[in-house]
């Protein structure tokens, strides 16, 4: 049942990802002259949309694999990212009140970043520069990720308009060849002398 969801999901992402006047003009690249279905024009058009979906997804999985490897950077050489998810949801707008959250509440979140930073080696004196480290890098890292975050949109939407364009070019190209040979193909049959 969820396989069928996401299939669903994934369907009508892809069928809205195409404007309708494209799958309009995909479609019609579709038919002869004569009006009916051409299987041979019918793989052209599909290899197309085929290859426009590649560039799209390709693009986001670079992206998502990206983000996953800052993920896991976070998680090994700063702070778990279950102490990270504890912190943001104690968090205050008064940083007073969040700083006091975080070092005093029930989870004892400081102790746990505590443990974990001795753990993976580090040393029990140098814990507390650790935390105030983060601390105060903690804005400049939000700041960078809300950066990241419009850089992604923003690259994705130009990935998206680009494969997007070259999937309208070629489609027009198509049909502007096939338009040719056709009046070429009518003007020897009729005679007819091309200016």
């Amino acid at each position: 049942m969820l396989l069928a969801i996401c299939l669903l999901m994934v369907g009508t992402v892809a069928y809205i990802a195409i404007p309708a006047d494209v799958r309009t003009m995909l479609a019609e690249n579709c038919r002869g002259s004569s009006g009916r279905l051409k299987w041979r024009y019918c793989y052209v058009e599909m290899r197309a949309v085929g290859q426009f979906y590649f560039g799209v997804f390709f693009f986001a999985i670079v992206l998502a694999a990206f983000s996953a490897l800052l993920l896991i950077l976070v998680d090994e050489y700063l702070i778990p990212l279950e102490l990270l998810h504890s912190a943001v949801t104690v968090a205050d707008l008064n940083p007073e009140v969040w700083k006091e959250n975080l070092t005093a509440s029930a989870s004892e979140l400081s102790k746990q970043h505590e443990n974990w930073y001795v753990a993976i080696g580090g040393s029990p004196q140098d814990v507390t520069d650790f935390q105030r480290f983060l601390w105060y890098a903690f804005p400049i890292a939000l700041l960078l990720s809300f950066a990241g975050s419009v850089l992604c949109m923003k690259l994705t939407a130009k990935g998206y308009q680009a494969a997007l364009d070259q999937l309208i070019n070629d489609c027009v190209l198509r049909d502007r060849q096939r338009i040719t040979e056709r009046y070429l193909r009518d003007s020897r049959q009729y005679d007819i002398e091309p200016d």
